[in-house]
């Protein structure tokens, strides 16, 4: 299974819209969605590199952010929680404050080499 196929599957239990990469105006109904994107490849002293991504759950009005529940989906999908940033943004000219928790995930990333 794919990286993304992986996170998607990990993120669709909450049923919320999953983004990769870009986030389409057009698309957010509200401002409660998951999006995700891959930020970092680096060596891990193996035959393997270690493929860092980051999930960025974006909610308003949420009293619990379901972080236990979020860490332990994307764990059952193969994926390695590392730690999650907090962020609360104000939205441009109103009182409407965003919730954003990112989770960094890694997973290892098999090298292939050319013959």
């Amino acid at each position: 299974m794919k990286t993304d196929e992986r996170v998607v599957k990990a993120l669709e239990k909450f049923e919320l819209p999953v983004f990769y990469a870009e986030i389409p105006e057009n698309e957010i109904d509200d401002m409660n969605f998951f999006y995700f994107r891959e930020t970092t490849l680096e060596r891990s002293g193996t035959a393997h590199f270690l493929q860092t991504i980051e999930v960025a759950y974006v909610s308003t009005c949420q009293e619990n952010l379901k972080e236990e529940e979020i860490i332990d989906s994307l764990e059952k999908n193969g994926l390695k929680f590392r730690r999650a940033n907090y962020e609360r943004v104000q939205m441009a000219k109103t009182n409407t404050f965003v919730d954003v928790v990112i989770f960094e995930v890694t997973r290892p990333l098999k090298r292939e080499r050319c013959m």
